[in-house]
């Protein structure tokens, strides 16, 4: 099992909570990524949605960052293959 699939324990919940607010889930993250509260609290436990929401989606922008680098790359590769080889580049 991923970790990421151990880590979530109610599945949806910072979801219904953004909608419940009438906000979007990166909003109601960013604005609430720093509750606290005594343990077992619902601030509490909405703050650590929160950061765990963000920190997922900063693994995400970073994975597709680096697919589009070796994207790009593969790219560049391809292109000076098919670049003709002159007589000063021999």
């Amino acid at each position: 099992m991923h970790w990421i699939q151990g880590a979530v324990k109610r599945k949806g919940a910072l979801t219904e909570k953004a909608k419940r607010a009438g906000m979007s889930v990166a909003a109601f993250a960013r604005k609430h990524q720093h509750d606290t509260g005594p343990r077992g609290s619902a601030s509490l436990r909405t703050g650590q949605e929160a950061r765990f929401y963000e920190r997922l989606h900063e693994m995400r922008l970073k994975s597709a960052a680096g697919r589009r680098a070796a994207e790009e790359g593969a790219r560049t590769e391809k292109r000076h293959a098919r670049l003709p080889r002159t007589a000063a580049g021999k």
